[in-house]
């Protein structure tokens, strides 16, 4: 008896840790719906930031994936700065539902390692044409925490430079 009870309470155990370290890992790879501006301008504000890199991306977007392991190097060197956040807002493809969009995203950004929060914008793209002058994928854009456009990149293929084009781009971004 006093064996099974010990075995009950290790498996127990070793099952809530297990368990925790699985709901910290799927946290990270949540992706949030956006359907206003006001959405994105809520997530803007909530990073305390005084620049934020907005990745605007899609699933079924080649280039796109491409950036998305030096975005997620960059958001990495920069976790620990307050003044800089990483946002991605994931445009849905014209034959994708909703569910179907949010599943593919958070597929990307679980193997992409993708660590900065990640929303799916659900609402009309002339709302972000309007607000953000965004008018397709890929687009980075650097936003204040009051959701004003700071500047945007267009990033190059080679992983380095677009590195140093993203360190740039925020230390621009950190003057205005």
């Amino acid at each position: 008896m006093r064996n099974g009870l010990l075995c009950f309470y290790i498996l127990f155990f070793c099952s809530a840790f297990l368990s925790l370290g699985t709901f910290g890992a799927d946290a990270a790879k949540k992706v949030d719906t956006a359907e206003k501006v006001d959405d994105l301008l809520g997530a803007l504000k909530d990073t305390h930031a005084k620049v934020i890199l907005v990745n605007v991306w899609s699933s079924q977007c080649a280039p796109c994936l491409a950036e998305m392991p030096t975005l997620a190097r960059m958001a990495t060197k920069f976790k620990d700065n307050a003044d800089v956040a990483f946002l991605g807002l994931c445009l849905t493809g014209e034959d994708e539902t909703q569910k179907m969009a949010l599943e593919n995203a958070s597929e990307v950004v679980r193997m992409k390692k993708v660590t900065y929060r990640n929303m799916l914008w659900t609402g009309k793209g002339e709302a972000l044409l309007d607000r953000f002058s965004i008018i397709g994928t890929p687009y980075i854009v650097f936003i204040s925490g009051e959701g004003k456009v700071l500047g945007d990149l267009e990033l190059p293929e080679d992983q380095a430079k677009a590195g140093e084009l993203i360190e740039q781009g925020i230390a621009n971004a950190l003057k205005k």
